[in-house]
């Protein structure tokens, strides 16, 4: 009998580098998929498989099509995690900010009624008939920097995410890579 284990490289196939996080998804669905024919073996047969018995799965599972198959399943679960991460802090964000909207909005109609109407317009502009477009431009400017301020948020939500992920992903490396 060969005492030699046959094994099977598909790991280095999958995951390309520390921080492939695609790859490393794909080697987990990879496992999965083993798993699932080792316990599917083992019912049928009352044990589990040999090193030959795997050698069809093997062959199967490291075929290009089938590479392809677990990335561009593994990219899938990536881009659905991320899009649900997101759609999570959007909703968020515009409730906190809707909610900082109206308490600004209630606080100055409560200014403007306790006779503090500089708030709005001061008594240079309500001088001057031309004021409208000086508020207009207030306007349109606090709407751009609050776009620019949720556009920064997300960014910093963004590299968090994606550096939390190469951590985790490249401990599961680390320690897939030691077995």
């Amino acid at each position: 009998m060969n005492s030699e284990r046959n094994y099977n490289y598909i790991f280095s196939k999958l995951v390309q580098s520390d921080d492939d996080i695609v790859g490393l998804i794909s080697y987990a669905l990879y496992k999965r998929q083993k798993i699932d024919h080792i316990r599917r073996f083992l019912v049928e047969h009352g044990h589990g498989p040999t090193d030959e018995n795997l050698k069809s799965f093997h062959e199967m599972s490291s075929t290009d099509i089938q590479i392809e198959n677990y990335r561009t399943r593994a990219e899938k679960i990536a881009n659905t995690f991320i899009n649900e991460l997101m759609t999570d802090f959007v909703q968020e964000f515009k409730k906190a900010q809707y909610e900082a909207q109206k308490k600004a909005e209630k606080e100055a109609i409560l200014e403007y009624l306790s006779g503090k109407d500089e708030v709005f317009i001061t008594r240079k502009d309500s001088e001057n008939k031309n004021y409208w477009w000086k508020s207009l431009l207030a306007w349109l400017g606090s709407g751009i920097v609050g776009n620019i301020g949720f556009c920064l948020l997300l960014f910093i939500l963004w590299i968090t995410c994606k550096a939390w992920i190469i951590d985790m992903v490249g401990s599961i490396y680390r320690a897939v890579k030691d077995i």
